[in-house]
């Protein structure tokens, strides 16, 4: 059977982020923008952005949770996945409240507004901040890696300096 190892969270999370991501640049310029055709068509795409997004973001919170509780981590690592999941948390609120209010001001055919645009580049800090905890429990703790390998020197040696090391840099 098809397994995602350690589980789907690494697969959704970069939906959420890019989405989001795009989305708050999008509507930016787009607001710069709005009176030429090009500045329409990216709030055109920040509102499809965002609201994909929240249906990352559903997805990546629900397998974030099934992470939480599921992978090995000790002490030190509980700790840091803690910090995260409430940046997470945190941040998929700020997802939901801006994206019905999208919803609000598409359905009553509103432009985008100043307090719109600042909600999104807020979202934009928010999301990476809780990359940013997510990357550390990866790089830093190892939370859902498999295995790593063993290394017997610091650093990085070059072909020369060994004939197990085969490809080229």
């Amino acid at each position: 059977m098809f397994e995602i190892i350690p589980n789907w969270h690494p697969v959704f999370v970069h939906f959420t982020v890019a989405l989001v991501s795009v989305s708050a640049i999008s509507y930016l310029l787009g607001h710069v923008l709005k009176d030429y055709p090009l500045g329409q068509e990216l709030l055109t795409v920040g509102r499809w952005c965002l609201w994909f997004g929240l249906l990352a973001s559903i997805a990546t919170v629900s397998a974030g949770f099934i992470a939480y509780y599921s992978v090995a981590h000790d002490a030190q690592s509980h700790e840091a996945m803690t910090i995260h999941r409430n940046w997470a948390l945190l941040t998929f609120s700020g997802i939901f409240i801006v994206t019905l209010w999208s919803f609000w001001r598409y359905f009553r055919h509103t432009h985008s507004s100043i307090s719109f645009i600042v909600c999104m580049l807020i979202l934009f800090v928010l999301i990476t901040i809780t990359a940013w905890h997510g990357a550390e429990l990866v790089y830093r703790y190892g939370i859902g890696v498999m295995s790593l390998p063993s290394s017997t020197e610091s650093g990085h040696h070059t072909q020369a300096e060994s004939s197990e090391h085969t490809h080229n840099h």
